[in-house]
């Protein structure tokens, strides 16, 4: 519900619904879902142009995501993880740390790859795309472009 108010642009609503989700996935003690709500409260505030304290809450995700993975291995808290990392990268764009953008895009490309996570990659390729057009290194775009189109073709 979070995520739909966001996206809407009502953020009040969404953080107040997120806020409510975090509160229950706290008391499960359920690391992947309690990252999942701090993603979504990282995206409300980077919507926001919070910009630290949705980098706060992206870092408190990963640190989630990586201890689940850890405990147990699964695909759900890799791809949290990857994403978390994605979001961070949106987030570093928007302030322009450009080279943290660069290396937490590749880390989180690895992660998604490694799951074979087609839209996370994408979305991993976007943004190094993205970067790359800001440093003009057009060769380097080219290639990401590249790599999105055929991704997409293979949907």
């Amino acid at each position: 519900m979070a995520n739909v108010e966001n996206a809407l642009g009502n953020t009040e609503h969404a953080e107040e619904f997120a806020r409510k989700a975090l509160e229950y996935a706290t008391k499960s003690e359920e690391k992947v879902n309690q990252g999942r709500v701090l993603l979504v409260l990282g995206s409300i505030y980077n919507t926001k142009q919070k910009f630290e304290e949705a980098l706060t809450y992206i870092q408190k995700a990963k640190l989630l995501f990586k201890d689940a993975s850890k405990d147990v291995p699964e695909v759900d808290s890799i791809q949290g993880y990857g994403w978390a990392l994605l979001l961070e990268a949106s987030i570093l764009l928007n302030i322009e740390e450009i080279q943290k953008t660069e290396d937490t895009a590749k880390e989180a490309l690895k992660v998604l790859k490694d799951i074979n996570n087609t839209p996370g990659i994408i979305r991993a390729y976007e943004v190094l795309a993205e970067i790359y057009e800001r440093l003009d290194r057009s060769e380097e775009k080219r290639r990401a472009e590249e790599e999105i189109k055929k991704l997409k073709e293979s949907l």
